[in-house]
């Protein structure tokens, strides 16, 4: 019977170092699987991340364009409303036409979406970023772009729904088009030459004595104030804070 007992003995701790075996296999394999789920998710997160730095560097540089488009453009409504009140800044009929050409020129709306940040939030998995700061600091962006787009959107419809119609029966556009060289502020950025050429010239300066025309001018410059000075400011303190809490989530 000893004989007996000790081989059950041995059959038992066999079996158990099998089933320890086993266990010890099955929780290594869950490990590994959790550690590559988790190895998966950095690396998608990385992708993720680098994404959105580039995201958010094209706005910063679209804001840099933008607010040197709006400059340029306020000053052109400054100069053209001057021209209206003292003849000492009276201009040339050069002059008189690059300013109504550069009215031509108004802020696109959709400029202002993020497509990657936007899908993120409004799906609501904006916890796939681990880093608390940075996800805080994302989560502000989807308002603050609604808002500056709401903003920015104004100029359009205020173009086609006042300035554009006023232009197109007060002044010979086919003259003026001929001005739309290049976009204000951005000489790099040419236009397409309209393909034809007028042979005596046409006098627009009358539109300057148009009381209409010098209230449309002075909506203008306020709309443009109130993007460059409401809708633009801090905004690339704001976009620099955020590259830069995306650069550390990056390098951990």
């Amino acid at each position: 019977l000893a004989g007996v007992s000790g081989k059950t003995e041995i059959r038992w701790l066999r079996f158990g170092s099998e089933l320890a075996t086993i266990v010890g296999g099955i929780l290594l394999a869950f490990w590994i699987q959790a550690w590559w789920e988790d190895r998966q998710e950095s690396r998608d997160e990385h992708v993720l991340l680098v994404a959105l730095r580039d995201e958010f560097q094209a706005k910063l540089d679209l804001l840099e364009m933008r607010r040197t488009f709006h400059t340029s453009l306020l000053e052109s409504s400054r100069k053209l409303i001057r021209a209206s009140i003292s003849e000492d800044d009276a201009l040339t009929p050069a002059e008189l036409d690059q300013l109504l050409a550069d009215l031509w020129w108004y802020n696109p709306q959709g400029e202002w979406d993020s497509a990657i940040l936007g899908a993120l939030y409004d799906s609501g998995n904006l916890n796939v970023i681990s880093d608390a700061e940075l996800r805080l600091n994302l989560a502000q962006w989807p308002g603050l772009f609604r808002l500056l787009e709401q903003r920015v959107s104004r100029d359009e419809e205020y173009f086609k729904d006042h300035l554009m119609p006023f232009l197109t029966k007060n002044v010979y556009l086919p003259q003026v088009y001929l001005y739309l060289s290049a976009q204000p502020g951005e000489p790099s950025i040419d236009i397409r030459n309209p393909g034809w050429e007028i042979p005596e010239h046409v006098d627009n300066s009358s539109i300057l004595e148009n009381r209409e025309f010098v209230n449309i001018l002075t909506e203008k410059v306020d709309r443009h104030l109130a993007i460059l000075d409401i809708g633009f400011k801090g905004l690339d303190e704001q976009l620099y804070k955020t590259i830069g809490l995306i650069d550390v989530a990056l390098s951990d």
